[in-house]
Parts: C-alpha cells; sequence; structure tokens
C-alpha cells in the first residue's frame, strides 16, 4: 500500500510538472497565434501596398509611353511641317526664278524696241535732214 502511495504520489508530481508543461505550451502557442495573426495582417498589407506600386508603376510606364509617343507624334508633325514649307519655298523660289528670267527677257525685247526705235528715229532724222537740205537747196535754186 505504501508503495501505491508513492507511485501516486508520483504520478501527481508528475501530472502537475506536466499540467505546467502544458499551460507554458498553451501560453507560448498563444503567444504564436498572436504574432501569426499579426504576421498575417502585415502581409496583407504589404501585399496591398505592392499592388498599389504595381499599379503606380504600370500608370508611370503608360504616362512615360503616351508622353513617348506623344513626342514622336510632335516632332513627326514638325518635321511633316518643315519639309512642307521648304517645298513650298522651292516652289516658290522657282517662280520668282522663272518672274526673273520672264523679266530678263521682257528687259531684253524693249531694249530691242529701243534699239529698233533709235534706229528708225536716226532714219527718220537722216531723212528729216535729208529734205531740209533738198528744201534750202530748192530755195537756193
Amino acid at each position: 500500500l505504501d508503495a501505491c502511495r508513492v507511485e501516486c504520489h508520483e504520478w501527481k508530481w508528475q501530472a502537475g510538472e506536466l499540467r505546467k508543461e502544458q499551460e507554458a505550451i498553451e501560453h507560448k502557442l498563444q503567444a504564436l497565434t498572436t504574432e501569426n495573426a499579426r504576421m498575417f495582417g502585415d502581409n496583407a498589407a504589404l501585399r496591398l501596398e505592392n499592388k498599389t506600386l504595381e499599379q503606380v508603376a504600370a500608370r508611370h510606364v503608360d504616362d512615360k509611353f503616351q508622353l513617348s509617343e506623344q513626342h514622336a507624334n510632335e516632332r513627326a508633325e514638325i518635321s511633316e511641317k518643315f519639309k512642307n514649307e521648304i517645298s513650298e519655298m522651292s516652289e516658290l523660289k522657282e517662280r520668282k526664278e522663272t518672274e526673273i528670267c520672264e523679266l530678263k527677257l521682257l528687259v531684253g525685247l524693249h531694249a530691242v524696241e529701243v534699239l529698233e526705235a533709235r534706229t528708225l528715229l536716226q532714219d527718220r532724222c537722216r531723212d528729216l535732214v535729208a529734205l531740209e537740205a533738198k528744201m534750202k537747196d530748192k530755195e537756193d535754186q
């Protein structure tokens, strides 16, 4: 009977130790559960922040692409505008060169007309001098 009492006392002592150990384990489990929940919340917040950052980055890339495309379009428009202006200036230059040639031709024609008129005038002056000379001869006779 004494042996049973000693054994029973030993089991009670072991049961008490096991309860203490179980309480420590439950306390540690509670702390780990709380830490796990906090980490889960942090993880969810980080995922949301990451998604937001990805969206911001995607918008930034889109904006940059649109600006790049806009600049390319503006450069193309400016280039086209300069090409058109150069073409217009070339056409204007050709027209002006044609006008200059036409004016030179007109000046040449007028010079010919002036020479013809001068020759005609000289011929008339000779005829007039000759006529005056004849008239003087007739008067003298």
